[in-house]
């Protein structure tokens, strides 16, 4: 997996310094109008708003003003996904379950949650949500150390110029971690020779396979590309059509042509993830049925899969 297929995966554990930096860095990016609003404003330039692509022509923002907003708005959703996936993992360190995270709408009680997630430690051995994300040997050099005492040595018979009777000492490490990552994770040599595809364009490698199962990580990447992929085209031809009605046609064109050539990856990728959770394709249906149907797939797309192999195929988790 990527660094960044695990940063964005809601599987596994994270510690508490990787709460912190998710933490810094989505406050960064969600005061970022507020910081660059200012220093605009002390340097006498015009200013701009997060919102302007959204104001409509008759607001008057420039087209770098719209752009900024677009830029804005395209990275927020990336920044908000990170920090969730930070804060379920972070939630999983402590032993608890993503739900644990609803804690923090309570007032008062989410100072809780703080402490928890911030604060305290994560359970230093595995649990049910995989490995301890800290390396077992953290605290320990490593060390050499001699196996066997080295005797005196002596010339084999009269001849001082004979090969000596000296052992030679013989040394072994101890404590020390057998990957940078963690020792469990180690692998014999040649283990992973096949290249691994990157999880965010997984349903592209896989275009059109309805078989197998695909897990959270993999759809939910793969919907946030499909979502930024869209505002991208959208940001392109804002910037290359001229400003105006005429330009609209053209846009939902290039709209269209995206999202009816992912498609079938997006359907396909769809039908692995309930796969994933014991179910077959045809509960996809019922997001036909109005507000319900689109709610339960949401809750079906949220799931965990089922653990170990199923009638689908075997856990993606440990391919």
């Amino acid at each position: 997996m990527s660094d960044f297929a695990r940063l964005a995966s809601f599987e596994g554990r994270a510690r508490r310094s990787t709460f912190w930096w998710a933490v810094v860095g989505a406050t960064l990016v969600v005061l970022a109008p507020v910081s660059t609003d200012g220093l605009l404003s002390l340097l006498g330039l015009p200013r701009w708003s997060p919102t302007a692509v959204l104001d409509g022509p008759e607001a008057g923002w420039a087209i770098w003003q719209q752009t900024a907003s677009v830029a804005y708005l395209a990275l927020m959703l990336p920044t908000m996904w990170l920090l969730l996936a930070t804060l379920v993992r972070r939630c999983h360190d402590r032993n608890w379950s993503g739900a644990f995270l609803l804690v923090g709408l309570v007032p008062v009680v989410q100072l809780w949650a703080v402490v928890e997630l911030g604060l305290l430690d994560g359970a230093p051995e595995d649990n049910a949500y995989g490995p301890s994300p800290k390396p077992l040997f953290d605290d320990m050099p490593m060390q050499l150390e001699p196996e066997a005492s080295v005797q005196a040595w002596a010339p084999v018979g009269d001849d001082p110029f004979s090969e000596f009777d000296r052992p030679p000492s013989a040394y072994r490490f101890t404590d020390a971690p057998l990957t940078l990552e963690s020792p469990r994770e180690a692998a014999p040599p040649f283990a992973r020779q096949e290249p691994r595809v990157p999880l965010i364009v997984a349903p592209l490698v896989k275009y059109a396979r309805f078989d197998g199962r695909a897990t959270r990580s993999e759809y939910w990447l793969f919907v946030l590309f499909q979502w930024v992929l869209v505002v991208g085209v959208i940001a392109g031809l804002w910037a290359a059509l001229p400003p105006g009605r005429a330009s609209a046609p053209f846009m939902v064109m290039g709209v269209a042509t995206v999202l009816i050539g992912l498609l079938l990856p997006n359907l396909a990728v769809t039908s692995r993830r309930l796969h994933d959770s014991g179910l077959s394709f045809a509960w996809w249906l019922l997001s036909f049925i109005p507000v319900i149907g689109g709610v339960v797939n949401l809750v079906l797309m949220c799931l965990g899969g089922t653990p170990g192999g199923n009638r689908y195929g075997p856990d993606p988790r440990h391919a």
